[in-house]
């Protein structure tokens, strides 16, 4: 089968790529591959520098803890900035759903949000 392509479409969508997508789908990976790498740093490698069940030195737990620190607070932040912009959205559009007496944000009546919170 032959794909049908309008090459007005073919050349939007190499400029639209070429300028602001590339620099934003990169900089959200690169970000993302960041973390993962002090992710694992944190989780795999510095626990295990000293044999099993003997605490390392003081600096390796402060490595660790400071990793872990860094992760949790970059993705919780992130996470939470979202759920409180939509939450905010909502208020501003007056959209809201009841649970029991209590109005909550509508996009939180949304199984995906809840979870993600």
């Amino acid at each position: 089968p032959k794909i049908i392509c309008h090459p007005v479409v073919s050349t939007v969508t190499d400029i639209v790529w070429e300028g602001v997508a590339f620099r934003s789908f990169l900089t959200g990976k690169l970000w993302f591959f960041f973390r993962l790498i002090i992710f694992v740093l944190s989780e795999s490698i510095l626990p295990n520098l000293q044999p099993q069940g003997a605490d390392g030195p003081e600096a390796e737990r402060i490595a660790i803890f400071a990793c872990r620190l860094f992760v949790y607070t970059c993705s919780m932040t992130q996470q939470l900035f979202q759920h409180g912009r939509r939450a905010s959205q909502d208020f501003r559009k007056k959209d809201f759903m009841r649970v029991g007496r209590c109005r909550l944000p509508a996009s939180w009546g949304i199984w995906q949000e809840t979870v993600g919170i």
